[in-house]
């Protein structure tokens, strides 16, 4: 049993790391047991502030398999609103332990981030061989801006480089993809390619995670990480970042004391 609770509308589940390693060995070397395509996604205190006012974005983490509190805002937020939840799960720390894995399991792998970023797919390529040299992968660059390719459209398309894109995943054949392309536009593309590629076990949106693995984004020193104040490093490191950071640390927090006080939670879920 997946319980969940809701927080400002969006599920978490109540999973722990040890929980869901478990549940994706299982899911990986015996699919039809477990049941095909479950979809990870990784709620922050942005991500969920972004679902109140975008339905659509609320529905698509709502219907994710597991969701996990990658934001110790959400700890907090639970911890204010009387419920509990599971330690606080990086989703760059669960990355790294899925990676292996999949390694491990001999899962085949594939990785989608957005074109632009700050990490190539040459970094990106260079990195997983490097730290996991034995897993079977393969990756490309999507422009952030074209979320879906449908099959209906291929034919119509044949020479539009997103559907060529489609087709070398299916070529890949994968059990596993990882899409960095961002809050909102990530959990979108999973949602709309999924029917596609039937026979994929594991779907897991990213953002940038593959940043910090390649090092392109330095992560913050253990004990900032162990006090929540990742954000304050984040801040530091990049200073465009202020809207986004304001949004967790102040307007987040107001709106669970909200919460608190005027009622909008729905309690635990199955």
């Amino acid at each position: 049993m997946n319980q969940k609770i809701e927080i400002l509308g969006v599920n978490i589940s109540l999973l722990n790391e040890n929980n869901i390693l478990v549940k994706l060995q299982d899911l990986f070397l015996h699919p039809k047991k477990v049941g095909d395509g479950h979809v990870i996604v990784t709620p922050n205190p942005e991500f969920l502030l972004l679902a109140r006012t975008d339905l659509q974005f609320r529905d698509d983490l709502n219907r994710a398999d597991i969701a996990i509190a990658d934001g110790v805002g959400l700890q907090y937020a639970a911890f204010f609103l009387g419920k509990s939840i599971p330690p606080r799960i990086t989703g760059i720390d669960l990355l790294k332990k899925i990676l292996f894995l999949a390694e491990k399991t001999k899962q085949k792998v594939f990785i989608i981030v957005a074109e632009g970023g700050l990490s190539t797919k040459k970094n990106i390529d260079a990195t997983l061989h490097k730290e996991y040299p034995q897993l079977c992968f393969d990756s490309t660059l999507w422009p952030s801006k074209h979320i879906m390719i449908s099959k209906q459209t291929r034919g119509k398309e044949k020479n539009n480089a997103l559907v060529e894109k489609i087709l070398f995943i299916e070529k890949s054949e994968p059990d596993i993809i990882f899409v960095g392309l961002g809050q909102k536009i990530q959990e979108r593309w999973i949602f709309q390619h999924k029917k596609f590629f039937p026979k994929v076990k594991l779907w897991m949106g990213v953002g940038g995670s593959f940043d910090f693995l390649t090092q392109n984004v330095k992560r913050a020193p253990f004990c900032l990480r162990l006090l929540g104040l990742e954000w304050l490093w984040r801040l530091f490191l990049q200073p465009k970042r202020c809207k986004r950071i304001w949004n967790a640390v102040i307007i987040f927090p107001l709106s669970i004391v909200r919460v608190k006080f005027f009622g909008y939670n729905k309690g635990v879920k199955d």
